[in-house]
C-alpha cells in the first residue's frame, strides 16, 4: 500500500471550506472546523463545532457531519480521517495547564552540594 502525503494548507482550505457550503446546505451555520494531523503521514482528526449542534444528539450531529463529508469530499480524502467529532462551543473541554516541571540536580551535583 501506498504511504499518504500530508495534505498542502490550501488543500486542507478547500476541504473545510467544501465541508462548511456542504453543512450550510443542511442549515449548520455558522460553523468552525479544525482538521488536526493525526501523527500518521496524511492522516487527520476532524473536528466541527457548531451552535446548531446543541439541540441534536450525538449521534445525530456525526450522521449530519458524515453525510455533508459525502456529498463535499472525494472518497479518497474522507478515508484521510481517523476521527470524526462533532460538538457544540460549550462542549469544548477547557485546556487544561500543566505545571512546569523542575528539572532534578543530576547525582554529581548533589554530590558537591553534600561536600560544599
Amino acid at each position: 500500500m501506498a504511504a499518504w502525503k500530508s495534505l498542502t494548507t490550501a488543500q486542507r482550505s478547500k476541504l473545510k471550506a467544501d465541508l462548511k457550503r456542504a453543512l450550510a446546505k443542511r442549515g449548520v451555520t455558522p460553523v468552525d472546523i479544525l482538521l488536526e494531523p493525526s501523527g500518521l503521514p496524511g492522516r487527520y482528526r476532524l473536528y466541527v463545532t457548531a451552535e446548531d449542534f446543541r439541540r441534536l444528539d450525538y449521534s445525530e450531529r456525526l450522521a449530519l457531519v458524515s453525510s455533508a463529508l459525502g456529498e463535499a469530499w472525494k472518497r479518497a480524502d474522507q478515508l484521510r480521517l481517523t476521527l470524526q467529532f462533532a460538538q457544540a462551543p460549550d462542549e469544548i473541554p477547557a485546556p487544561t495547564r500543566k505545571r512546569p516541571t523542575r528539572a532534578r540536580p543530576s547525582t554529581a551535583a548533589r554530590a558537591r552540594k553534600r561536600t560544599a
